[in-house]
């Protein structure tokens, strides 16, 4: 048996703005270096996670609204 998933593409935009988000967009760093910081091990465990999402995201079909 084959299930065919689809999406819209005012679906698929939205939850790209929804996932597409930067963990650290809000940390205002100040001359720290990213390898430094505690956060950065964990803030490319959740790049990872986003890549993966939309990939999977992007294997769905697009149709209409």
């Amino acid at each position: 048996m084959k299930i065919a998933i689809t999406i819209t593409k005012e679906e698929r935009t939205k939850t790209y703005n929804a996932v597409y988000i930067d963990p650290c967009r809000d940390i205002e760093c100040v001359g720290i270096d990213c390898d430094e910081c505690p956060l950065q091990s964990a803030a490319e465990d959740v790049r990872k996670a986003q890549e993966t999402f939309i990939n999977i995201l992007n294997s769905f079909k697009v149709v209409e609204e």
